[in-house]
């Protein structure tokens, strides 16, 4: 018969006595509420995690669509400072990047790599500026222009109508107006997506119409400033050596001829009368210097205008900054370059205008509108002295457009435009700050409106813009801050601990 071996009970384990129990649930208990003291004392920034997700860092499924489709390589260049901190637009560009696998994004610490945007641009871009290029094109997006801001006040002051205001307008506006505009609702937005997807759209078309910028007749020359507000409007620049041509180029959409200082030669001048003759557009920066260049006024005959000689006065008080000869010039509201300008409260600022004279009897075909002019108290003055008047019509005009009906060799017909503003020192930076830059916004929407059935315009201009004045989460005061540190770093705990020990008492009775 098989033997069994008796042994005598086990003693209870350690961790099974009710007192060491208890003892290992207090040390526990104790650490834990410590470590949650010291989270609790860490700085926000150690601790706090945005998990809303901003909406800045999304882009809609019209870009997600357009990028994913693309069929040829683009780089967008992220230029920085250093290491870049801004994780939404970091998140803003990776969506681009991920959407497909035509688009790279290259951060460009400039720091290392100053001169780099110079090979682009001689503009100075803000920190964290996107370039963005193709093997056709490139195109350059200052991180300001992302952003624009709207106020209730500045609305009122507009006649009602939503002005968006870019940073630079915000700051000069604030220091007329500060206490008003502190009163009411200011409202910043961000348009990221229709400027990064609309410039991949630009730097992607297989054809973009020129506008041709004549070589310089002199010295003056477009500031770069201004070629940027007039590639924002869609008008792609390209230098014209017309002396060197025998005709003008196919694909030119406008020739913009600025700020002259020599009159053009015979052969250039019939090049622009074939070019306006075949449905061109010619517009013109010239001043008072250029009244006595023959070859020059051949061409503006054309279209029935020529100079009036001397510059161009107004005595009302409304109407110059300064002095009498710097215009604040009335706007023809109904022109359709000037409408939406001048509905947003956008004014031009024309000092040393030389006045252009509208013939009474147009050349066939032809109707002229003006878009700048004095008030009933403007007259035109010597070029020497502003005090004495030569004549003094109703209104005196320094921008002018027409229209030219043409027909092609086709036989189809169609529209040569001019537009003629007449001020040169209206187009440097210096006098173009004076009405934020007025002038060249005016001068790029006319450059577009002479262009409109030629011109590159992308569609995804118009892609909505982000209100980031909307707080994602309610901020929690500092009051209501310590009273859920207190239930979430000692009273929780405390009693989820009281009630394990509740259960294990029980338990242990039975």
């Amino acid at each position: 018969m098989r033997q069994f071996n008796q042994t005598s009970p086990m003693a209870p384990r350690l961790w099974d006595r009710p007192a060491f129990a208890l003892a290992a649930v207090a040390v526990v208990l104790a650490l834990l509420i410590g470590v949650c003291a010291l989270v609790y004392l860490l700085p926000p920034e150690a601790t706090l995690f945005d998990v809303v997700r901003n909406p800045a860092s999304d882009i809609s499924d019209t870009s997600l669509n357009y990028v994913s489709n693309l069929s040829e390589d683009v780089t967008i260049y992220w230029l920085c400072e250093g290491t870049p901190t801004d994780s939404v637009f970091s998140s803003f560009l990776m969506e681009y990047a991920d959407a497909g696998n035509r688009v790279s994004i290259k951060l460009i610490d400039t720091l290392l790599l100053p001169e780099f945007a110079a090979e682009y641009t001689s503009q100075k871009l803000s920190d964290s500026s996107l370039i963005v290029e193709s093997a056709r094109r490139y195109y350059v997006i200052d991180m300001a222009d992302m952003f624009y801001y709207v106020n209730e006040y500045i609305n009122y002051l507009a006649g009602g109508t939503t002005y968006q205001m870019s940073a630079s307008e915000y700051e000069s506006w604030s220091s007329l107006y500060g206490e008003y505009m502190a009163q009411s609702a200011t409202y910043k937005y961000f348009r990221g997506e229709a400027l990064l997807t609309s410039a991949l759209d630009y730097v992607t078309a297989e054809v973009i119409p020129h506008a041709y910028l004549l070589k310089p007749h002199g010295n003056r020359a477009m500031s770069d400033t201004l070629k940027q507000k007039m590639t924002m409007a869609g008008i792609s620049l390209e230098i014209l050596d017309l002396e060197a041509r025998d005709a003008v180029p196919e694909d030119a959409s406008c020739i913009i001829l600025f700020s002259p200082e020599e009159d053009l030669t015979a052969h250039e001048a019939a090049l622009l009368k074939a070019h306006i003759q075949k449905g061109g557009s010619f517009l013109l920066v010239a001043g008072p210097d250029t009244c006595e260049f023959t070859h020059l006024a051949s061409v503006c005959a054309l279209f029935g205008m020529k100079s009036s000689g001397g510059v161009v006065v107004d005595s009302n008080k409304n109407n110059y900054y300064g002095d009498t000869h710097q215009l604040i010039p009335l706007i023809n509201s109904q022109h359709a370059a000037m409408y939406y300008l001048s509905s947003q409260s956008c004014r031009a600022y024309m000092p040393n205008s030389m006045g252009i004279m509208i013939s009474d009897k147009l050349p066939d075909r032809v109707s002229v509108s003006p878009m700048l002019g004095t008030s009933d108290s403007g007259y035109r003055a010597s070029k020497d002295s502003a005090k004495t008047p030569l004549c003094k019509p109703s209104a005196q005009y320094v921008a002018v457009s027409a229209t030219l009906q043409t027909t092609t060799e086709n036989g189809t017909a169609d529209n040569a435009y001019f537009a003629w503003f007449a001020s040169d020192d209206a187009f440097e930076d210096e006098n173009s700050r004076v009405v934020e830059y007025g002038n060249y916004y005016y001068l790029a929407m006319t450059a577009s409106w002479m262009t409109a059935d030629e011109n590159f315009s992308s569609k995804y201009q118009t892609l909505a813009a982000v209100d980031l004045t909307t707080p994602m989460l309610e901020n929690v005061t500092d009051g209501t801050a310590t009273i859920i540190g207190i239930v979430t770093v000692i009273l929780l705990p405390a009693s989820l601990a009281v009630i394990g020990t509740m259960i294990y008492v029980r338990r242990r009775r039975r």
